[in-house]
């Protein structure tokens, strides 16, 4: 029948898992618009997008009823934008300038001191936003401050995505493997304190 995207909390990323779960082509992605788009002339009633959504952002419709009320739910929905587009670990950059080319970071970690974390991530690893930690959260429980860098990895390496570099005055400390969970948190700070001896 129908599929709705709630735009308040969705990232609007090419990589959506709805796209690869759709098997008619409902649900894609427009590169001239740059959005995540909908035909519900082709939507099935497979319910397979919703499924596929970790942050409930894509809802299906079998009905005219239900449609109706999906609308006005997302309608009613006090959430915004904004809120959802900050930096947060482990989810592609917000803002470019976030962003450092692989090839850079040894350079960019010689020039600058103090304590430095460099997210390295793969474009398949990437989280949505409304799921992951945002930056100035982190900031907030680590109560240091640090510069903060994203790059993204397409060459093949060891270990697990996403993947914290962790320099403290140009040294390589450590790094935290892995996805932390918008309320996990207080693990990825306990790691990184861990390895920054604070």
């Amino acid at each position: 029948m129908a599929v709705r995207i709630n735009r308040k909390i969705c990232d609007n990323a090419d990589a959506c898992g709805g796209i690869e779960a759709c098997p008619t082509g409902a649900i894609y992605w427009d590169p001239k618009a740059q959005s995540l788009c909908t035909d519900d002339s082709k939507c099935t009633n497979c319910g397979q997008c919703e499924d596929a959504c970790p942050v409930g952002a894509i809802l299906w419709a079998p009905d005219e009823t239900s449609l109706k009320k999906i609308e006005a739910d997302i309608a009613a929905d006090d959430r915004t934008l904004e809120a959802l587009m900050v930096e947060r670990y482990g989810a592609m950059p917000v803002d470019e300038s976030m962003q450092i080319d692989s090839a850079n970071i040894s350079d960019f970690i010689k020039a600058n001191k103090g304590i430095v974390l460099i997210e390295q991530n793969k474009e398949s690893s990437i989280a949505c936003l409304l799921q992951s930690i945002p930056i100035s959260q982190l900031q907030n429980k680590l109560g240091k401050s640090f510069i903060y860098k994203k790059a993204i990895i397409n060459e093949e390496q060891e270990g697990e995505f996403p993947c914290l570099l962790v320099y403290v005055n140009s040294e390589k400390v450590g790094m935290v493997e892995g996805f932390f969970e918008d309320t996990q948190i207080d693990g990825l700070v306990n790691a990184i304190c861990g390895l920054i001896k604070i």
